[in-house]
């Protein structure tokens, strides 16, 4: 069980390096802090991997909002609890499969919306 676990895990470190050293931070404040329409689509897109918990989230939306347009930040916000994977999960296993694809389409879609709707106002 553990070598299946490493093998993983370090699966999962090599691709966080290759992020980071691929991604730049004027690259990350180009793509989240140009286009309106873009930004939040992004933004929502980044929150679906990357959204661990509610409080680890604070300071990293805390420090995204320095960076960007707050309707991203909102996006990123609402966006990943949405689709973390134990949300995901209990509603698979408590819902039919249309609900389940109800809750995910309603929760991105809401998302998407809310950050274009913050950042027009």
């Amino acid at each position: 069980m553990t070598l299946y676990i490493c093998k993983y895990f370090f699966l999962a470190i090599l691709l966080a390096a290759l992020i980071k050293i691929l991604n730049t931070a004027n690259l990350m404040i180009k793509l989240f802090n140009g286009n309106d329409f873009l930004s939040v689509l992004f933004s929502n897109a980044a929150g679906v991997p990357f959204y661990t918990c509610g409080g680890a989230a604070i300071p990293v939306v805390r420090e995204l909002l320095i960076l960007i347009k707050p309707g991203s930040c909102a996006g990123f916000f609402i966006a990943g609890p949405v689709t973390k994977f134990s949300n995901l999960v209990l509603m698979y296993a408590a819902y039919n499969f249309r609900i389940f694809m109800i809750y995910i389409m309603t929760g991105i879609f809401g998302a998407l919306l809310f950050g274009w709707i913050y950042n027009i106002l």
